[in-house]
């Protein structure tokens, strides 16, 4: 396995997590950003700022963000 692809968020990565399948990975930064890459390395979805993650998972049907309060 090589690298293909720099993901960059802002931040300090802390937590990434892939969809059950593999076909989209969810990537959260400590100060709040986060990503949601196809495959390829691609951006789907830029969500929402968040307050500062110390943790973020995905679910097998949908995408599920886990920050402080939970």
């Amino acid at each position: 396995m090589r690298e293909t692809r720099i993901l960059r968020l802002d931040g300090n990565i802390v937590a990434a997590s892939f969809a059950p399948r593999g076909e989209r990975l969810l990537v959260a930064s400590n100060n709040g950003r986060v990503g949601l890459y196809d495959r390829s390395g691609d951006a789907v979805a830029r969500l929402p700022r968040q307050p500062a993650l110390t943790e973020a998972g995905l679910e097998p049907r949908r995408e599920d963000l886990r920050g402080p309060a939970d």
